[in-house]
């Protein structure tokens, strides 16, 4: 499926009017363990989706950007709870925290269950960008060898994964070398060469297979994170690929956009 998008700059996302949660929930005691709770309107259980933000794993980025894009996907009728995680630059964050923030904040979902009504058997995660690898990661992490320090991640089985434009393959990432690429190491702690278990072990491609639907969205004009990230992924783990033709990197996290009918295709089909 090709549909045609309008492309959008990281300047107008920016800008778009902050939106408040209707709760803000921790999950830890550090400063950026916390997350915020979009409900949908009306009463009864509602499906959930995981909204990880990107940002190229930088605390320069914060939650802030896609909150109006969750408040739309809670009007669609999800529970959108969107987490906020230690990246680099924070005290704790890169390797291991990052990934271990991002784990545990999927395993609040289960805890918040009963309060505000969330379907635990409907939960779906999403992620754009860097918040992509972290959404394929957490699909895919069960298949940690046992000596991983994060191999007891693993919390709460998910009904299906979307990624917008996430970066899926971190070593064909790396040598791409751009501004988001050179984030890595900081991550890592290290190139591939320096810490090669480390990268084995947060590489969505490398630890396939996925056992839930996979769905990724991606612009042909991206030109942050290249179309054949999502490609190449979507050939190894048989999942389904939406291209948005004439889509930029920052179409997929504006309710305005026409990606944004797209996504709530991908999720429709996930929730059924």
């Amino acid at each position: 499926m090709r549909p045609a998008a309008r492309n959008v700059s990281w300047s107008e996302i920016a800008t778009l009017p902050r939106d408040i949660a209707d709760y803000c929930i921790s999950y830890g005691d550090a400063p950026q363990q916390y997350g915020e709770l979009r409900l949908p309107p009306g009463k009864g259980r509602h499906p959930v989706v995981v909204f990880i933000h990107g940002g190229c794993w930088l605390n320069a980025y914060g939650l802030d950007h896609v909150a109006p894009l969750c408040r739309a996907l809670s009007l669609q009728g999800y529970a959108v709870w969107t987490p906020e995680y230690r990246r680099i630059g924070d005290e704790g964050g890169g390797w291991p925290g990052t990934f271990e923030d991002i784990s545990n904040s999927l395993a609040a979902v289960q805890k918040m269950g009963g309060t505000y009504g969330l379907r635990l058997d409907r939960v779906m995660v999403m992620g754009h960008s860097a918040g992509g690898h972290l959404a394929l990661w957490l699909a895919a992490c069960k298949n940690l060898p046992p000596t991983s320090c994060l191999f007891s991640m693993y919390a709460l089985v998910l009904h299906g994964v979307v990624s917008l434009a996430g970066i899926a393959d971190l070593l064909a990432y790396e040598r791409l070398g751009n501004e988001c690429a050179r984030s890595l190491p900081g991550l890592l702690g290290g190139t591939s060469l320096e810490v090669p278990e480390r990268w084995s072990e947060a590489d969505p491609m490398r630890l396939l297979p996925i056992d839930t639907p996979v769905k990724l969205v991606h612009g042909d004009l991206d030109a942050i994170v290249p179309l054949a990230q999502s490609a190449g992924m979507a050939k190894a783990c048989g999942g389904d690929l939406c291209v948005l033709t004439g889509g930029g990197h920052f179409d997929l996290v504006s309710p305005h956009a026409r990606a944004f009918q797209f996504i709530c295709e991908a999720l429709k089909d996930l929730r059924s």
